[in-house]
C-alpha cells in the first residue's frame, strides 16, 4: 500500500483524505490465505471486494515499472514482487510505502518515497505535537 501525504512524516489536516494507492500485483499477494489451504470462496470474494475499492487507486504494471523495478531488486537487494511494489509506489509519486517486509523497509527512502511499517493515523506519538 502506498500513501500520498503532503510529505515524509506529516500528518493529514483535519477533513484532509489520503489517497492510497495499491500495485495491481496485490490481487496475487493478498489473497488472505495460503497455498496449501483449501481454497475459501466467502474469503476470496471478500479480499477482491477490499481490493477493487472505490477508495483505492490501483497501478497498472507497465514496462516502465517493470524496467524501474529490475533496477530496484539488484540495487537493494529485494525480491520481484518487493521491488515492483516499490516502484509502483515512485511511479505513483506516493509519499509512503507502507510494508512489514523486512528487506524494503532496510532501504527506508527511495526516490522520494519513505518506506515505513503501517501505523494507524492519529495514534499517540506518531506525529510530535
Amino acid at each position: 500500500m502506498r500513501v500520498r501525504t503532503r510529505g515524509r512524516g506529516a500528518a493529514p489536516r483535519r477533513g484532509e483524505k489520503l489517497e492510497v494507492f495499491i500495485s495491481d500485483l496485490s490481487f496475487v499477494e493478498a489473497r488472505g490465505w495460503s497455498n496449501t489451504d483449501p481454497y475459501p470462496p466467502d474469503l476470496d470474494r471478500k479480499c477482491r471486494n477490499a481490493l477493487d475499492s472505490n477508495s483505492l487507486v490501483r497501478m497498472e504494471f507497465s514496462r516502465r515499472i517493470a524496467l524501474r523495478a529490475r533496477g530496484y531488486a539488484h540495487t537493494y537487494r529485494l525480491g520481484n514482487y518487493d521491488a515492483i511494489h516499490l516502484a509502483s509506489a515512485v511511479e505513483a509519486s506516493a509519499d509512503v510505502l507502507m510494508t512489514w517486509d523486512k528487506k524494503l523497509l532496510r532501504a527506508r527512502y527511495v526516490d522520494g518515497v519513505w518506506i515505513e511499517e503501517p501505523y494507524e493515523i492519529g495514534a499517540p506519538g506518531l506525529f510530535p505535537a
